[in-house]
């Protein structure tokens, strides 16, 4: 990220990661070109992972880590603290608006869409166990959450 950010003249103020996504707030010119500063992050990214975790790449479709989509927002001028008030907020309010529902479908893959079932939910599971691990692993040596 560090040599990443000054080629489009970003700084990187605060990143944090959540089970399936990142959040960076970053302080950038307008005419910077977000969505190239978005790929390169994940294909820099995805090369640095696949290098640490080389297992991950069997369970990868068309070894694919980022699926394609980002949510840019703009925040003008706001401080980071009402910028992460706003953020707290809105993130105990989307976990209360939570609520599970499930579907239930019978589906007939053929050899090709069974294999890259296999795989997308083989990662999903690899990804969960190794960020269970180290969170069990970080409370047993710490006590903390």
């Amino acid at each position: 990220m560090k040599k990443i950010c000054p080629k489009y003249n970003i700084v990187l103020k605060e990143w944090e990661h959540d089970v399936d996504h990142i959040h960076m707030l970053i302080n950038a010119m307008p005419n910077t070109e977000l969505s190239k500063f978005v790929n390169t992050y994940k294909k820099c990214s995805s090369r640095l992972i696949k290098k640490e975790f080389p297992e991950i790449r069997g369970r990868l479709w068309k070894e694919y880590f980022w699926s394609r989509s980002y949510l840019v927002v703009s925040v003008g001028g706001a401080s980071l603290e009402i910028i992460k008030k706003i953020y707290s907020k809105s993130k105990r309010r989307c976990n209360f608006m939570k609520y599970n529902l499930a579907f239930k479908y019978r589906i007939y893959p053929n050899k090709e869409q069974e294999l890259l079932i296999n795989k997308t939910f083989g990662c999903v599971r690899f990804v969960y166990n190794t960020i269970l691990y180290a969170a069990n692993k970080f409370y047993e040596e710490t006590g903390k959450k």
